[in-house]
């Protein structure tokens, strides 16, 4: 994936200094090509990451 990604930002309640979030860590990669993250997707999922991209879509 590494050539595909443009950048990699952290977002969400945990992003923001000083506010009460949830315990979830949550950032977006933002990517040239989507459909060329299947792979990855799939090696991130196995660790325990969710794949929102579909949503977003």
């Amino acid at each position: 994936m590494g050539e595909n990604i443009i950048s990699i930002h952290h977002i969400g309640s945990t992003a923001i200094l000083g506010i009460y979030a949830k315990p979830v860590i949550d950032f977006l990669i933002e990517v040239k090509d989507i459909h060329k993250t299947d792979v990855q997707s799939a090696a991130m999922a196995a660790i325990g990451y969710e794949r929102m991209a579909l949503r977003l879509m």
